[in-house]
C-alpha cells in the first residue's frame, strides 16, 4: 500500500487501514457490497483480530457514511458515493472511461483519441483483469469535427462519444475548467476517468491537468512524433493521491 501515514483509530488499529479495506472491498465488487462480503474481504486480506472484526468494520462503514465516502443503499449494503478515485486503490476495479480532445487535422491520417485509446488498452490490459472502456469521451470543435468527416463515422462505431465545445470555451480556463469538471462528475460515478491532454489548445492542457490533480485521476500525453504514451500523473501516483484524499476524509 501507499507509504501515507496511517493513524490508530478507535479500537487500537491502523483507522487508515481499515478503511482501505474496505474501498478496496466494495471496489472489487463492482461499487456496491453486503456487509458480510466486505467482512470476508478484510478477513481474508488483513491482519486484523477476527474477534471483533464485525464491530470494528461497522463502526468505520458508519463514518464513511458521514463523510460523504459511502451510502448505505439498504440494511446491510454499501456502496461508494462516486467509483473515482477511490477505486484506484488496490487496482481492483476495471472500468475506466477516457476523455480526449480532437483538434484541427492539419494533414494526419489518425486521431490521437484513437492512438491514446489502443495505447491504454495494450498498456492496462495487463494492469487489470477484465479491463474495459465504459465509456470513451472526446471533445472537439464544429471546424474540426469537419475536418475529420471522414474518421467520424468510423470512431461513433467504435463507441466513441462526441461533445462540441464552441471556439470561446477552448480560450477561458474557467470555462474549460467548469466544463471538463461536470464530464468527470457524470463519468466518475461509474467510472475511473483517464484524461488525455494531447490535443486542442494550451488552454485545455491546463485546464485537464487541474481538474485531474484536484480529483486525483491519471493524466496521459501523446507524442505526436512516435505515437508514445506519457503518463503525465500515473496509476500508482493517482492511487498514491486517492489514499491521501481517503484518510483526509477520515480524519
Amino acid at each position: 500500500m501507499s507509504s501515507v501515514s496511517i493513524r490508530a483509530g478507535r479500537f487500537g488499529m491502523p483507522r487508515g487501514e481499515i478503511c482501505v479495506m474496505i474501498v478496496r472491498a466494495i471496489c472489487s465488487s463492482g461499487g456496491s457490497a453486503r456487509f458480510s462480503d466486505i467482512v470476508r474481504f478484510v478477513l481474508n486480506r488483513g491482519s486484523f483480530d477476527r474477534h471483533r472484526i464485525r464491530q470494528r468494520i461497522y463502526y468505520h462503514l458508519k463514518r464513511m457514511c458521514t463523510r460523504g465516502i459511502l451510502v448505505r443503499k439498504s440494511k446491510g449494503i454499501y456502496e461508494l458515493n462516486t467509483i473515482a478515485p477511490f477505486c484506484l486503490i488496490g487496482l481492483e476495479y476495471p472500468h475506466f472511461s477516457y476523455i480526449g480532445g480532437l483538434g484541427r487535422r492539419l494533414g494526419r491520417e489518425e486521431p490521437e483519441p484513437l492512438v491514446a485509446t489502443n495505447k491504454l488498452e495494450e498498456e492496462l490490459s495487463k494492469k487489470f483483469s477484465g479491463f474495459r472502456f465504459a465509456r470513451k469521451i472526446i471533445i472537439t470543435t464544429p471546424e474540426a469535427s469537419d475536418e475529420w468527416r471522414d474518421i467520424i463515422d468510423k470512431l461513433s462505431g467504435m463507441g466513441f462519444e462526441f461533445i462540441m465545445v464552441s471556439s470561446s470555451t477552448l480560450v477561458d480556463i474557467r470555462k474549460m475548467g467548469d466544463y471538463l469538471t461536470s464530464i468527470v462528475d457524470r463519468l466518475k460515478a461509474g467510472s475511473i476517468p483517464i484524461i488525455d491532454c494531447t490535443s486542442l489548445t494550451k488552454i485545455y492542457t491546463i485546464a485537464a491537468i487541474e481538474v485531474a490533480t484536484r480529483e486525483c485521476l491519471p493524466v496521459i500525453y501523446i507524442y505526436e512524433d512516435t505515437g508514445e504514451l506519457y503518463w503525465l500523473i500515473g496509476i500508482d501516483e493517482a492511487m498514491r493521491r486517492a489514499i491521501k484524499k481517503l484518510l483526509d476524509l477520515i480524519q
